[in-house]
């Protein structure tokens, strides 16, 4: 009886200390948890970061304190939408909301592939398996080009690439302004020698060809000037879009291979028994059209019982 008691005790001392060992157990592993919840709060907003997030970057937005450099800011997206047609329109809308304007698109739908499969004797399912595409070029102000891409950027069902590029052209600028101004004072001092009565005839000339050269050459930097300002204020945006591949079906008329189709057995079987019911019911009523030629067969025939076969009496 002793020895039962005792084994009792231990048992409900060692279930004790399990209990316990579990409730501390348990609350490390609480303490654990609160512990990491932080961390794994700031992953889950880590990994939710917009398509708008990665598919821009700093090199398309302006910086409004710099303003000694001049930078030409273009991008190049490569994507797939679910629609192209529908994505292209929304991109037209956002480049006009954006104050923008489109300068190429092209949008094509180029066949892959084409399957003719016959399903009755007189049909065929032509299946046609086509992609859709479309280029588009637009140009954006400069202060508008990361706008322009982060509405863009729901669009996207899978991204191939993105480039942007910011090219400072602040050396270039400053050096067509230094050629101009050298070019605009040699100009001067030509012009001024032009004036002078001791020069000759061929003199003048060559002098007045040499401004011409040099005006033309001035023409040349202005504009050139000009062109790259329009593309430092203008930036330029490069789209390709794609869809997946798109399949067609249609039912067509099997007029070229009626006799390369065969339908089965029991349809074979289906269509000889209505054939022969058809052509059964036909030669009934061929029969019943000549009821008056029945009727006259059969008067004709009651009467030759009558009195042809009438016997004489004696």
């Amino acid at each position: 009886m002793k020895k039962i008691f005792y084994i009792l005790f231990a048992t409900a001392i060692t279930m004790a200390g399990c209990g316990g060992s579990n409730k501390r157990e348990m609350e490390k592993y609480k303490a654990k948890a609160d512990s990491i919840a932080p961390s794994s709060y700031t992953a889950k907003k880590t990994d939710s970061i917009s398509k708008a997030d990665y598919v821009s970057s700093s090199a398309a937005v302006v910086n409004k304190k710099d303003t000694t450099r001049k930078f030409v800011r273009t991008a190049e997206l490569k994507f797939r939408v679910k629609n192209v047609y529908k994505a292209s329109l929304e991109i037209e809308r956002f480049t006009a909301a954006n104050n923008g304007f489109v300068t190429y698109t092209n949008l094509n739908s180029t066949i892959d592939r084409k399957e003719i499969t016959p399903v009755s004797i007189d049909s065929s399912l032509e299946s046609i398996y086509y992609d859709v595409v479309n280029d588009i070029n637009i140009r954006v102000p400069n202060y508008n080009l990361d706008s322009i891409i982060r509405q863009i950027a729901p669009l996207i069902d899978y991204l191939d690439y993105r480039t942007i590029k910011a090219d400072d052209v602040s050396m270039l600028l400053t050096s067509n302004n230094m050629m101009q101004q050298r070019i605009t004072g040699n100009t001067q001092q030509l012009s001024k020698a032009a004036d002078q009565k001791s020069k000759n005839a061929t003199e003048t000339v060559n002098i007045q060809e040499n401004i011409y050269h040099k005006q033309t050459e001035l023409d040349r930097l202005k504009a050139y000037k000009n062109q790259l300002m329009d593309e430092v204020n203008f930036s330029t945006l490069v789209i390709f879009i794609y869809q997946r591949q798109v399949i067609k079906h249609s039912l067509i008329e099997n007029d070229k291979n009626i006799k390369a189709y065969k339908p089965g057995f029991w349809r074979r079987t289906k269509e000889g028994i209505v054939f022969s019911f058809d052509m059964l019911l036909e030669i009934i009523l061929f029969f019943i059209r000549l009821w008056a030629i029945w009727l006259i067969l059969f008067v004709a025939y009651i009467l030759f019982r009558k009195f042809a076969l009438k016997k004489p009496k004696e």
